[in-house]
C-alpha cells in the first residue's frame, strides 16, 4: 500500500480524471436507456445552456460572493471556481424544475426500442458534455500542482470544446468583443509595428488642432502565477504571443476596446490555468520589480530604471548587463556609454 502513494502522487488527478470521465459517460449512457430518449435530450439541451449562463453569470456572482464577504485568502484562491459551480448548479436546477412544471408525464412516450438505443446514443453525448463542463471546473480550479489538471495530456480533450460553444453562444456581442473573449489581447515586441494593416494617411488640415499620438499600454506575455509571487520565475507556464520560444517581459498591447487593461482570454486561462493565477505584469510592475532589485535590464524599458533604484538597493557593476532579462533570457547588451 506505501508503494502505491508515489505512484498516485505521480499521474496525479490526470488519470483519475480520464477514469472518471468515461464513468461519467456510460453513467448518462445507461441513464438515458433508463429514463428514455426525451430525458436525454433534456438534459444535454440542459448542461449546455448551464454552462453557457454561469459563464455569463460569473461576474455576477463573484461580485456576490464579495458582497457576502468571501473576501479572505481561501476567497481569493476558490472564489472564482466557487462562483462559477454556484451559478451553473443554480441555472441547471432553474432548468429541470420549469421543465418539470411545463412537461405532463406520460406526454413523450416512444416505442421502447426508441427509448432504449436512442436514449442511450444521446446519453453518450449527454455524458461527453458533462465531462467538457467538468475538465473546465478543474482547470479553473486553484488544485495543489500535483493534482492539477493538464489538458493536452487527457484522453477526453473536451473542455476546449466546450469554450468554443460558449464562445459560438455569446449572442448579442459584436465579432471583436467575441474574439477579446475567447483570445485576449496578444502584443508585439515594442521594436516591432502593429501587424494591423495601416490605414491610408489622412490629409492633414493645417488649421485643425494637432492629433495627440495614442500610446499603447505594455504589459508581459500572459503567464501561470502559480506561487503567488506577483512575478514570472522560471518554469511558469506562459503563452509565447511573439513566438521567441521565452517568456518576454515586455509587449505592447493590442489594447482594441480601449480599455487600457489587457483582457485575458477564455481560451487562454484555460492553456494555462488554474485561472486565477493567470496574469500578465505591467510595464509599471516590471519597473517596480527592477528598482526594487529583483529583475535586470531588460529590452523594450529604460536602464536605470526610472527613479533610480529603492534605498539599499544597488545596481550591478556592470550597468545591468549581466542580470538576466527574466529567467528565460539571455543577457541583455551593455548600454552604450
Amino acid at each position: 500500500m506505501t508503494a502505491l502513494l508515489p505512484l498516485l502522487a505521480e499521474t496525479g488527478s490526470q488519470t483519475w480524471a480520464d477514469l472518471a470521465g468515461g464513468a461519467v459517460v456510460l453513467l448518462f449512457a445507461w441513464m438515458g436507456s433508463r429514463f428514455g430518449l426525451f430525458m436525454a435530450v433534456v438534459w444535454g439541451l440542459q448542461a449546455l445552456f448551464s454552462v453557457v449562463a454561469a459563464f455569463a453569470l460569473l461576474d455576477w456572482t463573484d461580485g456576490m460572493l464579495v458582497w457576502a464577504g468571501m473576501t479572505n485568502e481561501f476567497g481569493e484562491f476558490w472564489r472564482q471556481t466557487i462562483a462559477f459551480v454556484t451559478a451553473l448548479a443554480v441555472v441547471a436546477i432553474a432548468i429541470r424544475l420549469w421543465i418539470g412544471a411545463s412537461v405532463e408525464e406520460g406526454a413523450t412516450n416512444y416505442p421502447p426500442l426508441v427509448d432504449l438505443a436512442g436514449g442511450a446514443a444521446v446519453g453518450v453525448v449527454d455524458g461527453l458534455i458533462v465531462v467538457g463542463i467538468l475538465q473546465v471546473i478543474l482547470q479553473m480550479a486553484p488544485l495543489p500542482e500535483r493534482w492539477a489538471f493538464d489538458p493536452k495530456q487527457s484522453a477526453l480533450h473536451l473542455g476546449a470544446g466546450i469554450i468554443e460553444l460558449v464562445g459560438q453562444c455569446a449572442g448579442g456581442m459584436a465579432e471583436e468583443d467575441r474574439e477579446i473573449m475567447l483570445d485576449g489581447e496578444p502584443g508585439f515586441r515594442p521594436d516591432k509595428l502593429d501587424a494591423a494593416p495601416l490605414a491610408p494617411a489622412a490629409v492633414v488640415d493645417p488649421s485643425a488642432p494637432p492629433v495627440e499620438k495614442i500610446e499603447l499600454p505594455q504589459w508581459s506575455e500572459v503567464f501561470a502565477d502559480v506561487n503567488w509571487n506577483q512575478t514570472y520565475d522560471k518554469g511558469e507556464k506562459f503563452l509565447d504571443a511573439d513566438g521567441d520560444g521565452q517568456f518576454t517581459w515586455v509587449l505592447k498591447s493590442n489594447d482594441r476596446n480601449t480599455s487600457k487593461t489587457r483582457d485575458i482570454g477564455l481560451r487562454e486561462r484555460y492553456k494555462l490555468g488554474p485561472w486565477v493565477t493567470v496574469r500578465t505584469l505591467d510595464k509599471q510592475l516590471v519597473q517596480r520589480l527592477q528598482r526594487n532589485g529583483k529583475l535586470g535590464q531588460i529590452v523594450g524599458i529604460p536602464w536605470p530604471p526610472p527613479g533610480g533604484f529603492a534605498p539599499g538597493v544597488t545596481a550591478p557593476p556592470d550597468g545591468g548587463a549581466a542580470a538576466v532579462a527574466g529567467p528565460d533570457q539571455p543577457p541583455a547588451a551593455p548600454p552604450s556609454p
